[in-house]
């Protein structure tokens, strides 16, 4: 899963999606809340620092 591209021989998260490590904390953040049904105005928040976000198929 998403866990694992920061283990092992795998590439990193910040490496497949050509961020910095900043933005892969960040990232990996907003889709963890985004899994716990996160309120829009985070999301709205998490927007203006540019944030990526990963879209799940529902």
């Amino acid at each position: 899963m998403l866990a694992n591209a920061f283990e092992g021989s795998n590439p990193s998260l910040s490496t497949i999606l050509n961020v910095d490590h900043n933005q892969e904390i960040i990232l990996l953040h907003v889709f963890i809340k985004k899994e716990q049904k996160t309120p829009i105005a985070d999301l709205r928040s998490a927007k203006k620092r540019k944030t990526l976000y990963l879209q799940s198929h529902e």
